[in-house]
């Protein structure tokens, strides 16, 4: 999530909150994946030219470089990060039909989190259940290695 208010009030323009928060989510995804000695793909609504382009960058910048604090090279990022697809609402596709479902569902417990707001109906109190469900934590008694993966891993962050 952005707060926007906070972005603004530290300066942040468009141009930086897509930035970081696509860099954010890539490597929340990369590290997801690792972790669990995954292969995935990444599949995004294209918006526009300007804001896709964050994307690639930031793409870009980890299958250059790894996760080099991490012991992660760029070659193991290649290997675990599959394909990256750009799609358009014209597509239909479920996944992002889901992350859609899933957007409104964060608003609604950024909400919850910082101005108290309630559920308003059963939908939303089920919707919100489900995102407390399926939210990433890291297992208990995870090896070594992996629980350095897992422990940089933020399920639900508020940038800036």
């Amino acid at each position: 999530m952005v707060n926007k208010a906070s972005a603004r009030a530290t300066g942040w323009d468009d141009i930086k909150v897509h930035k970081d928060t696509t860099a954010f989510l890539i490597r929340n995804f990369l590290l997801i994946l690792l972790a669990n000695e995954s292969r995935g793909e990444i599949i995004i609504e294209s918006s526009s030219v300007s804001k896709d382009i964050h994307l690639l960058d930031s793409l870009n910048f980890f299958l250059g470089a790894g996760l080099s604090n991490l012991g992660v090279d760029h070659d193991k990022v290649r290997d675990t990060l599959t394909s990256v697809s750009f799609v358009t609402k014209r597509n239909h596709d479920i996944e992002e039909q889901i992350a859609d479902i899933f957007a409104y569902v964060a608003k609604i417990k950024y909400q919850l989190e910082t101005k108290g707001r309630k559920p308003k109906n059963n939908y939303e109190k089920m919707m919100l259940g489900l995102v407390e469900k399926k939210l990433f934590c890291a297992p208990v008694g995870a090896v070594l290695k992996k629980a350095k993966l897992f422990k940089e891993i933020n399920p639900f962050l508020v940038l800036p």
